[in-house]
Protein backbone atom coordinates (compact mmCIF):
# COMPACT_ATOMS: atom_id res chain seq x y z
CA UNK A 1 0.00 0.00 0.00
CA UNK A 2 1.69 3.38 -1.18
CA UNK A 3 1.75 6.00 2.01
CA UNK A 4 -1.21 9.08 1.53
CA UNK A 5 0.95 11.79 0.11
CA UNK A 6 -1.14 15.27 -1.40
CA UNK A 7 0.00 14.15 -4.95
CA UNK A 8 -1.70 10.78 -4.24
CA UNK A 9 -4.65 11.85 -2.70
CA UNK A 10 -8.37 13.00 -4.51
CA UNK A 11 -11.06 14.40 -2.42
CA UNK A 12 -14.37 13.34 -3.30
CA UNK A 13 -16.93 16.34 -1.65
CA UNK A 14 -21.16 15.03 -2.40
CA UNK A 15 -23.21 18.14 -2.41
CA UNK A 16 -27.02 18.90 -2.40
CA UNK A 17 -27.98 22.22 -2.19
CA UNK A 18 -24.77 23.72 -0.08
CA UNK A 19 -24.42 27.27 1.15
CA UNK A 20 -22.46 29.98 -1.11
CA UNK A 21 -19.62 28.79 1.54
CA UNK A 22 -19.23 25.98 -0.49
CA UNK A 23 -16.45 27.64 -2.75
CA UNK A 24 -14.14 28.65 0.45
CA UNK A 25 -14.01 25.26 1.58
CA UNK A 26 -13.34 23.59 -2.21
CA UNK A 27 -10.43 25.76 -2.26
CA UNK A 28 -9.14 24.75 1.12
CA UNK A 29 -9.63 21.05 0.61
CA UNK A 30 -7.94 21.60 -3.02
CA UNK A 31 -4.69 22.81 -0.73
CA UNK A 32 -4.26 19.93 0.91
CA UNK A 33 -5.02 17.39 -2.40
CA UNK A 34 -3.82 17.11 -5.99
CA UNK A 35 -7.79 16.86 -7.43
CA UNK A 36 -11.20 17.18 -6.11
CA UNK A 37 -14.61 15.02 -7.55
CA UNK A 38 -17.76 16.57 -6.75
CA UNK A 39 -21.00 15.01 -7.27
CA UNK A 40 -23.98 16.59 -6.63
CA UNK A 41 -26.86 15.26 -5.96
CA UNK A 42 -29.92 17.32 -7.88
CA UNK A 43 -29.55 20.12 -6.52
CA UNK A 44 -31.50 23.50 -7.38
CA UNK A 45 -30.44 25.75 -10.51
CA UNK A 46 -28.52 28.27 -8.83
CA UNK A 47 -26.45 25.44 -7.33
CA UNK A 48 -25.57 23.83 -10.17
CA UNK A 49 -24.68 27.18 -11.84
CA UNK A 50 -22.34 28.02 -9.03
CA UNK A 51 -20.90 24.38 -9.46
CA UNK A 52 -20.51 24.88 -13.10
CA UNK A 53 -18.57 28.25 -12.70
CA UNK A 54 -15.85 25.99 -10.56
CA UNK A 55 -15.68 23.07 -12.74
CA UNK A 56 -13.26 24.19 -15.23
CA UNK A 57 -10.55 25.72 -12.00
CA UNK A 58 -7.49 23.05 -12.31
CA UNK A 59 -8.00 20.08 -10.17
CA UNK A 60 -11.55 20.45 -10.09
CA UNK A 61 -14.18 17.38 -11.82
CA UNK A 62 -17.65 17.86 -11.44
CA UNK A 63 -20.78 15.14 -11.70
CA UNK A 64 -23.91 16.21 -12.41
CA UNK A 65 -26.70 13.86 -11.07
CA UNK A 66 -30.28 14.95 -12.62
CA UNK A 67 -31.82 13.59 -9.20
CA UNK A 68 -30.95 12.11 -5.45
CA UNK A 69 -29.09 9.08 -5.89
CA UNK A 70 -28.49 8.80 -2.07
CA UNK A 71 -25.00 9.38 -0.65
CA UNK A 72 -23.61 5.69 -1.14
CA UNK A 73 -24.04 5.74 -5.07
CA UNK A 74 -22.89 9.56 -4.94
CA UNK A 75 -19.45 8.04 -2.93
CA UNK A 76 -19.24 5.23 -5.72
CA UNK A 77 -19.60 7.52 -8.38
CA UNK A 78 -16.93 9.70 -6.68
CA UNK A 79 -14.42 6.88 -6.28
CA UNK A 80 -14.39 5.35 -9.27
CA UNK A 81 -13.49 8.54 -11.17
CA UNK A 82 -10.83 9.16 -8.62
CA UNK A 83 -9.91 5.65 -9.68
CA UNK A 84 -10.26 6.45 -13.04
CA UNK A 85 -8.05 9.46 -12.57
CA UNK A 86 -5.22 7.78 -10.97
CA UNK A 87 -5.38 8.30 -7.41
CA UNK A 88 -4.27 5.81 -4.81
CA UNK A 89 -6.14 7.18 -2.03
CA UNK A 90 -9.68 9.29 -1.56
CA UNK A 91 -10.48 12.02 1.18
CA UNK A 92 -14.57 12.05 1.67
CA UNK A 93 -16.63 14.98 2.59
CA UNK A 94 -20.01 16.32 3.14
CA UNK A 95 -20.49 19.71 1.29
CA UNK A 96 -20.41 21.36 5.06
CA UNK A 97 -17.48 19.69 6.31
CA UNK A 98 -14.76 22.04 7.10
CA UNK A 99 -11.65 20.46 7.59
CA UNK A 100 -8.17 21.64 9.58
CA UNK A 101 -5.61 23.45 6.84
CA UNK A 102 -3.44 20.24 8.28
CA UNK A 103 -6.26 17.54 8.12
CA UNK A 104 -4.75 15.59 4.98
CA UNK A 105 -1.37 16.20 7.30
CA UNK A 106 -2.18 14.90 10.03
CA UNK A 107 -3.51 11.51 8.91
CA UNK A 108 -0.91 11.08 7.06
CA UNK A 109 1.35 10.66 9.90
CA UNK A 110 -1.16 8.60 11.48
CA UNK A 111 -0.70 6.03 8.76
CA UNK A 112 3.56 6.45 8.66
CA UNK A 113 2.87 5.33 12.68
CA UNK A 114 0.41 2.75 12.32
CA UNK A 115 2.03 -0.25 13.27
CA UNK A 116 0.05 -2.68 10.97
CA UNK A 117 -0.60 -0.90 7.22
CA UNK A 118 -1.33 -3.64 5.33
CA UNK A 119 -4.57 -4.16 7.54
CA UNK A 120 -5.48 -0.20 8.09
CA UNK A 121 -8.06 -0.84 5.11
CA UNK A 122 -10.99 1.05 5.62
CA UNK A 123 -9.96 4.96 6.84
CA UNK A 124 -8.57 7.74 9.22
CA UNK A 125 -10.95 9.76 10.24
CA UNK A 126 -11.65 12.72 12.95
CA UNK A 127 -14.71 13.19 15.15
CA UNK A 128 -16.42 16.25 17.00
CA UNK A 129 -14.35 17.66 20.20
CA UNK A 130 -16.90 15.71 22.35
CA UNK A 131 -15.43 12.33 21.00
CA UNK A 132 -11.78 13.86 22.01
CA UNK A 133 -10.15 10.93 23.27
CA UNK A 134 -8.17 11.68 26.40
CA UNK A 135 -3.97 11.08 26.16
CA UNK A 136 -1.76 12.06 23.27
CA UNK A 137 -0.17 8.76 22.26
CA UNK A 138 -0.83 6.86 19.75
CA UNK A 139 -2.55 9.35 18.26
CA UNK A 140 -5.19 7.60 17.14
CA UNK A 141 -8.21 4.69 18.46
CA UNK A 142 -10.08 1.76 17.37
CA UNK A 143 -13.44 2.58 16.45
CA UNK A 144 -16.33 0.22 15.68
CA UNK A 145 -17.36 2.65 12.93
CA UNK A 146 -16.81 6.18 12.10
CA UNK A 147 -18.38 8.46 9.67
CA UNK A 148 -17.55 9.08 5.76
CA UNK A 149 -16.92 12.43 6.06
CA UNK A 150 -13.37 12.94 7.10
CA UNK A 151 -12.85 9.25 6.34
CA UNK A 152 -9.39 9.08 4.29
CA UNK A 153 -9.60 5.62 2.53
CA UNK A 154 -6.90 3.51 0.49
CA UNK A 155 -8.36 2.49 -3.09
CA UNK A 156 -6.48 -0.66 -2.89
CA UNK A 157 -8.44 -1.62 0.08
CA UNK A 158 -11.36 0.21 -1.00
CA UNK A 159 -11.47 -2.61 -3.61
CA UNK A 160 -11.53 -5.58 -1.62
CA UNK A 161 -14.29 -3.91 0.88
CA UNK A 162 -16.36 -3.43 -1.83
CA UNK A 163 -18.79 -0.43 -3.05
CA UNK A 164 -20.79 1.74 -0.66
CA UNK A 165 -24.36 -0.09 -0.50
CA UNK A 166 -26.03 2.02 -2.31
CA UNK A 167 -29.89 0.59 -1.17
CA UNK A 168 -29.08 1.88 1.82
CA UNK A 169 -29.80 5.67 -0.03
CA UNK A 170 -28.46 7.92 3.10
CA UNK A 171 -28.02 6.82 6.98
CA UNK A 172 -25.42 4.10 8.16
CA UNK A 173 -23.69 3.61 4.59
CA UNK A 174 -20.94 4.43 7.14
CA UNK A 175 -21.58 1.98 9.90
CA UNK A 176 -22.28 -0.50 7.35
CA UNK A 177 -19.08 -0.32 4.95
CA UNK A 178 -17.02 -0.32 8.50
CA UNK A 179 -18.83 -3.10 9.68
CA UNK A 180 -18.06 -5.11 6.30
CA UNK A 181 -14.33 -4.03 6.66
CA UNK A 182 -13.82 -5.17 9.85
CA UNK A 183 -15.41 -8.55 9.12
CA UNK A 184 -12.93 -9.07 6.60
CA UNK A 185 -9.94 -8.79 9.23
CA UNK A 186 -9.14 -4.65 8.31
CA UNK A 187 -8.86 -1.83 11.14
CA UNK A 188 -11.08 1.26 11.36
CA UNK A 189 -9.02 3.81 13.35
CA UNK A 190 -10.11 7.50 14.17
CA UNK A 191 -7.84 10.19 15.06
CA UNK A 192 -7.56 11.44 18.72
CA UNK A 193 -7.71 14.87 18.27
CA UNK A 194 -10.52 16.36 16.04
CA UNK A 195 -9.45 17.23 12.37
CA UNK A 196 -12.43 18.68 11.20
CA UNK A 197 -16.18 20.49 11.59
CA UNK A 198 -19.46 18.66 10.53
CA UNK A 199 -22.92 19.89 11.06
CA UNK A 200 -25.37 16.75 11.63
CA UNK A 201 -29.28 17.94 11.36
CA UNK A 202 -30.50 21.01 12.95
CA UNK A 203 -29.54 21.46 16.50
CA UNK A 204 -31.59 22.94 18.80
CA UNK A 205 -31.27 23.08 22.65
CA UNK A 206 -34.23 22.71 25.40
CA UNK A 207 -34.61 22.95 28.75
CA UNK A 208 -36.66 20.33 30.34
CA UNK A 209 -36.22 17.94 33.66
CA UNK A 210 -33.74 20.85 35.08
CA UNK A 211 -31.20 20.01 32.08
CA UNK A 212 -30.32 21.17 28.75
CA UNK A 213 -31.16 18.59 26.13
CA UNK A 214 -30.41 18.79 22.23
CA UNK A 215 -32.84 17.61 19.57
CA UNK A 216 -31.16 16.85 15.88
CA UNK A 217 -34.97 17.78 13.89
CA UNK A 218 -34.25 15.85 10.67
CA UNK A 219 -37.33 16.00 8.26
CA UNK A 220 -39.68 13.23 7.97
CA UNK A 221 -38.39 12.03 5.62
CA UNK A 222 -34.94 11.56 6.74
CA UNK A 223 -36.48 9.92 9.85
CA UNK A 224 -37.33 6.89 7.71
CA UNK A 225 -34.20 6.09 6.78
CA UNK A 226 -32.77 6.16 10.27
CA UNK A 227 -35.54 4.17 11.47
CA UNK A 228 -34.61 1.55 8.21
CA UNK A 229 -31.55 1.47 7.79
CA UNK A 230 -31.05 0.90 11.64
CA UNK A 231 -32.84 -2.45 11.47
CA UNK A 232 -31.48 -3.15 7.97
CA UNK A 233 -27.82 -3.40 9.34
CA UNK A 234 -28.49 -4.78 12.62
CA UNK A 235 -30.44 -7.73 10.98
CA UNK A 236 -26.97 -8.38 8.92
CA UNK A 237 -24.64 -7.74 11.95
CA UNK A 238 -26.73 -8.20 15.30
CA UNK A 239 -23.86 -11.41 16.00
CA UNK A 240 -20.76 -9.30 14.75
CA UNK A 241 -21.92 -6.46 16.64
CA UNK A 242 -24.05 -6.45 19.39
CA UNK A 243 -23.00 -3.42 21.08
CA UNK A 244 -23.84 -1.18 18.73
CA UNK A 245 -27.25 -2.65 17.83
CA UNK A 246 -28.52 -1.93 21.50
CA UNK A 247 -27.07 1.67 21.69
CA UNK A 248 -29.07 2.03 18.07
CA UNK A 249 -32.43 0.80 19.31
CA UNK A 250 -32.27 2.78 22.31
CA UNK A 251 -31.64 5.57 20.01
CA UNK A 252 -34.83 4.75 18.03
CA UNK A 253 -36.57 4.82 21.01
CA UNK A 254 -35.35 7.90 22.05
CA UNK A 255 -36.12 9.94 19.21
CA UNK A 256 -39.72 9.06 19.75
CA UNK A 257 -39.68 10.65 22.69
CA UNK A 258 -37.58 13.61 21.63
CA UNK A 259 -39.85 14.35 18.76
CA UNK A 260 -42.96 14.07 20.33
CA UNK A 261 -41.80 16.46 22.97
CA UNK A 262 -39.94 18.80 21.10
CA UNK A 263 -39.92 19.15 17.58
CA UNK A 264 -42.26 20.29 15.16
CA UNK A 265 -44.29 17.86 12.58
CA UNK A 266 -43.88 15.31 15.43
CA UNK A 267 -47.00 12.96 13.91
CA UNK A 268 -45.32 12.96 10.35
CA UNK A 269 -41.79 12.22 11.66
CA UNK A 270 -42.57 9.17 13.97
CA UNK A 271 -44.57 7.52 11.33
CA UNK A 272 -41.79 7.63 8.99
CA UNK A 273 -39.52 6.27 11.53
CA UNK A 274 -42.10 3.62 12.32
CA UNK A 275 -42.64 3.07 9.09
CA UNK A 276 -39.01 2.71 8.15
CA UNK A 277 -38.21 0.34 11.33
CA UNK A 278 -41.29 -1.84 9.74
CA UNK A 279 -39.66 -2.02 6.34
CA UNK A 280 -36.25 -2.72 7.45
CA UNK A 281 -38.06 -5.91 9.12
CA UNK A 282 -39.17 -6.81 5.93
CA UNK A 283 -36.26 -6.03 4.20
CA UNK A 284 -36.96 -3.46 2.32
CA UNK A 285 -34.28 -0.98 0.79
CA UNK A 286 -34.01 1.45 -1.82
CA UNK A 287 -35.49 5.21 -2.34
CA UNK A 288 -38.55 5.85 -0.56
CA UNK A 289 -40.26 7.52 -3.52
CA UNK A 290 -39.55 3.86 -5.10
CA UNK A 291 -41.31 2.10 -2.02
CA UNK A 292 -44.40 3.96 -1.43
Amino acid sequence: MSPPRPETICAVIVTRDPDDALIDRVVSILRQVAAIVIIDNGSAPATVRMLEGIRFRPGIHLILNGENDGIATALNQGVGRAGELGFDWVALFDHDSEPDDDMVASLTAIFDRFPDRETLAVRLDREHPEFTFPGPDPPWVERRSVITSGSLIPLDRHAEVGPFRDALFIDHVDDEYSFRARRLGFHVIMSRAPLMRHAIGVRKEHRAFFRTIETSNHSPERRYYMGRNVVLVAREYLTAEPGWVVVKGWKIVKSVILIMLFERDRMAKVWNLLRGVWHGLRGREGRLEDLI
